[in-house]
C-alpha cells in the first residue's frame, strides 16, 4: 500500500510542479527546483486536506467552495493571482 501511495503521490506532485513552473514561466518569474518542489509539496498537502474534508463532511461546503478555497490557497502560496488563468 505504501508503494502504491508513493507512486500516485509523486505523479500528482510532479504534475503540480510542472503546472507551477508553467505559471511562473508565463509570469516571467525566475524560480529554482527547490522552490518548485516545496510549492508542489505544499499545494499537494492543501489538496489532500480539502479532499479529506470534502469526503468526510461534504454537506458542510457549498457548491465549488472547496475548489475556490484551493484556488485561493494556491494563489497565496505562489504569490500569483491564478484566477486570471481561468478564462
Amino acid at each position: 500500500m505504501r508503494e502504491s501511495h508513493k507512486k500516485t503521490y509523486n505523479l500528482l506532485r510532479n504534475h503540480i510542479k510542472v503546472l507551477i513552473a508553467d505559471v511562473f514561466e508565463e509570469e516571467k518569474r525566475e524560480t529554482s527546483e527547490t522552490e518548485l518542489r516545496q510549492l508542489s509539496i505544499a499545494c499537494n498537502a492543501v489538496l489532500d486536506g480539502l479532499w479529506i474534508e470534502g469526503g468526510v463532511i461534504p454537506d458542510e461546503f457549498s457548491q465549488n467552495e472547496l475548489v475556490d478555497t484551493a484556488l485561493r490557497a494556491f494563489s497565496a502560496l505562489t504569490h500569483v493571482d491564478l484566477e486570471q488563468y481561468l478564462t
